[in-house]
C-alpha cells in the first residue's frame, strides 16, 4: 500500500442565528461525506428557523504513514471524528475551508493559536473504512523497552584542594557503601 492515501471529502457548515450581541452569527461544520461537492463552495443546501446549512466545498482528506498511530487511537474512540479546520476569511462568509484530517493530533496543532475554528464531526463509515484500511496498513506498534537503571554516582573526588563531602562526616555515599 501506498505510503499515502488521499481521498475528496465534502464538508457541511451550519450559520445559527447568534445568541448574544456579540455575535450576529455562529458557524458550525456539522458533517462530512465522501465525494466532491456537487456545486462551488458555500452554496445553500437548506435553511430553517435560524439556521443555514451550506456546503463549504470539497477538501481532500490526505492520509499519511506517519499519523497511522494518531488515526488508530481515533477510530478506536467512542464515536470516531473527522476534523473540519476553518480558517478566517474576509467577505459575507468569515470562513474558508482549510483542512479536514481524521488525526485528532494535526487538528490539535490547529487550536493553538486560536485563530482557526477546529470541530469534530462523526466520521462516515465509507470513510471510516478507508482510513481504518490505511491504519492498519502502516500501524507498527512501538515495543515495549524496558528502561534500565542508572549505574549509580561514583564517589566523589577530591577537586580544588576540599576534600569530598562524604569523607568529611560519616555518612552513606552515593551508591550505599557507608563512610567510615
Amino acid at each position: 500500500m501506498e505510503p499515502r492515501n488521499s481521498l475528496p471529502v465534502g464538508v457541511v457548515v451550519e450559520r445559527r442565528t447568534g445568541v448574544t450581541r456579540w455575535a450576529a452569527h455562529v458557524w458550525l461544520p456539522v458533517s462530512v461525506f465522501f465525494g466532491r461537492a456537487p456545486h462551488e463552495s458555500w452554496y445553500e443546501m437548506a435553511t430553517g428557523d435560524g439556521w443555514t446549512q451550506f456546503c463549504a466545498g470539497t477538501a481532500e482528506l490526505e492520509l499519511h504513514r506517519g499519523d497511522a498511530e494518531a488515526y488508530m487511537r481515533n477510530l478506536s474512540a467512542p464515536r470516531p471524528s473527522i476534523y473540519v479546520i476553518l480558517a478566517p476569511a474576509k467577505g459575507e462568509i468569515p470562513w474558508r475551508l482549510h483542512l479536514v484530517t481524521a488525526s485528532p493530533s494535526e487538528a490539535e496543532a490547529y487550536t493553538v493559536g486560536g485563530d482557526h475554528l477546529v470541530e469534530a464531526v462523526a466520521m462516515p463509515d465509507e470513510i471510516g473504512a478507508v482510513v481504518a484500511e490505511f491504519a492498519k496498513a502502516h500501524f507498527k506498534p512501538e515495543p515495549f523497552k524496558k528502561r534500565k537503571r542508572d549505574t549509580p554516582p561514583a564517589l566523589e573526588e577530591q577537586k580544588f584542594g576540599k576534600e569530598p563531602i562524604f569523607a568529611r562526616r560519616g555518612g552513606i555515599a552515593p551508591g550505599g557503601a557507608e563512610d567510615e
